[in-house]
C-alpha cells in the first residue's frame, strides 16, 4: 500500500465563511474516503448494479 498525503488550506478565522472553503473540505473528504475504499481488500469483487 502506497502512502498518500492530502492537504487543504488552513481557514482564515477572521474572514466570513464562503462556499469555496466548504467545497475544498468536502472534496478533500471525498478524495480521502475514495482512497481508503480502494485500498481495502474486499472478500468479493465489486459487482455492477443493474438499473431496470
Amino acid at each position: 500500500m502506497s502512502r498518500r498525503h492530502l492537504t487543504t488550506a488552513i481557514p482564515y478565522v477572521n474572514a466570513r465563511p464562503h462556499l469555496r472553503f466548504a467545497m475544498e473540505l468536502v472534496q478533500a473528504d471525498v478524495t480521502a474516503r475514495h482512497w481508503r475504499h480502494r485500498d481495502t481488500r474486499s472478500a468479493s469483487p465489486p459487482t455492477p448494479t443493474t438499473i431496470p
